[in-house]
């Protein structure tokens, strides 16, 4: 995981902290090695420990690595309880056809949460998690036929 720096910079974490408050992205694994025809399941956990529900949750990405994200349930949620945790299955794999590139999933979960200082004001926040892509180096067989004794 990757903690954004307000002048740009990126510190190493395990959890990604969204602006001072304590809602953390995850993902399990942090690092994954696509196999050859394959699909890898992974996790994008959102953590809830605010004292205040969430409210309006989205999960979008970014990606500069060749491979196919497939999720199969909403990606938008109406509400995260305080404490609460939710998690989404992502299935990744390697696009058939173009370039072999390896690089990283950057997640991105919008949210609005409602902040009582005074008066309660719904407050627009985003948290941040990057996923390592790597892919699984090809094998040539040669067939034996083809050999020639030297």
């Amino acid at each position: 995981m990757l903690l954004l720096g307000l002048d740009g910079t990126t510190i190493s974490t395990p959890l990604v902290l969204a602006q001072q408050e304590t809602v953390a992205l995850e993902t399990k694994p942090e690092t994954i090695q696509l196999p050859l025809a394959a699909t890898t399941p992974v996790l994008i956990v959102i953590h809830n420990r605010t004292p205040n529900s969430l409210q309006q949750i989205g999960l979008s990405w970014y990606t500069d690595a060749n491979i196919d994200i497939i999720v199969n349930e909403p990606v938008r949620l109406e509400n995260l309880t305080t404490q609460g945790d939710y998690a989404w299955t992502v299935l990744i794999s390697e696009r058939k056809s173009g370039e072999r590139r390896t690089g990283t999933i950057q997640w991105r979960i919008d949210y609005n949460i409602t902040e009582t200082t005074g008066t309660a004001t719904t407050v627009p926040k985003v948290a941040f998690a990057t996923l390592t892509v790597t892919l699984a180096q090809t094998i040539t067989i040669i067939d034996p036929k083809y050999w020639t004794a030297r």
